[in-house]
């Protein structure tokens, strides 16, 4: 998939192509984990409203606004259920 390069201060610069194929960009954020046998594990952080836009939208046929999603929230956790 190409090479990462180490940067005197520690930064880590991606390869292009794997910075194209998260659809990364200058200030996006993403967790580092080491397993215990070194290998290291990014997971993005940081997602653009228009990546999340409709996300839902084929799993569901239900339209709320977010006031009567705020509602059924709160009703679910007066009953106990969150």
């Amino acid at each position: 998939m190409g090479t990462a390069e180490v940067m005197k201060d520690g930064m880590v610069k991606l390869p292009p192509e794997v910075a194209a194929l998260l659809s990364l960009r200058a200030g996006d954020t993403m967790s580092v984990d080491v397993d215990a046998d070194g290998t290291i594990l990014l997971h993005r952080k940081s997602l653009r409203p228009a990546e999340v836009c409709g996300m839902l939208a084929a799993r569901t046929n239900v339209k709320a606004t977010i006031e009567e999603m705020d509602q059924a929230i709160a009703d679910a956790f007066r009953r106990g259920e969150l």
